[in-house]
């Protein structure tokens, strides 16, 4: 499939942004990665993004986000949510989101490279299993010594469900069980309910 119409037909991201142009450029067709394993994917297109000259540092973020988006779909985990926000939950966009037909979301907290921010994932992480208990929220990287040291040290989060380095055998596993879960598009929340509503 042609990468460019199925990232803009899809609203992940709009014509005309840079980082629409620099991800087309590496991966014009994403269908060509239709039988890798996850993990090389990943590998693949960020060699070929850090090669690009034309690719900048504060767009590493989104590029990681765009090559799971793909993987995804590659993979026929769908639907899925991209930069999604959940009733209740003010002020937080999630970087992809899935609706598991058994009635909880599941997020994919997307980092190049964690540093402090995996706090920020695990705060996020908490709001949302404030609304939905069974919510599960996982934290990919592409950083394995931050990845590493943040697993030896668990007891530090509270909302995580796990912390996955994006090049391991881990997860092509990961993928492999999001893929044993059904996926909906969640009904639409009517945020009052009342017997009577009066108004002028």
């Amino acid at each position: 499939m042609n990468t460019r119409k199925f990232l803009v037909s899809n609203n992940i991201i709009r014509t005309g942004e840079k980082t629409l142009e620099c991800f087309c450029s590496i991966c014009p067709n994403m269908s060509v990665y239709n039988n890798k394993k996850p993990s090389e994917t990943v590998k693949n297109l960020w060699q070929k993004y850090n090669n690009t000259k034309a690719c900048t540092n504060s767009m590493n973020g989104k590029i990681l986000e765009l090559i799971i988006a793909i993987i995804l779909y590659n993979s026929d985990i769908m639907p899925f949510y991209t930069n999604a926000k959940v009733h209740f939950v003010p002020g937080i966009n999630y970087d992809i989101l899935l609706f598991s037909k058994d009635n909880f979301p599941i997020v994919l907290s997307i980092k190049t490279s964690l540093r402090e921010r995996w706090k920020q994932a695990d705060l996020e992480a908490l709001a949302l299993n404030n609304v939905y208990r069974k919510a599960q929220t996982y934290l990919l990287t592409l950083e394995e010594h931050e990845a590493s040291v943040r697993l030896d040290n668990k007891d530090e989060w509270l909302g995580l469900e796990d912390i996955i380095y994006c090049y391991s055998d881990k997860f092509d596993n990961f993928i492999n069980k999001l893929k044993e879960h059904k996926y909906i598009t969640p009904e639409k929340i009517e945020l009052i309910d009342a017997q009577a509503r009066v108004s002028k």
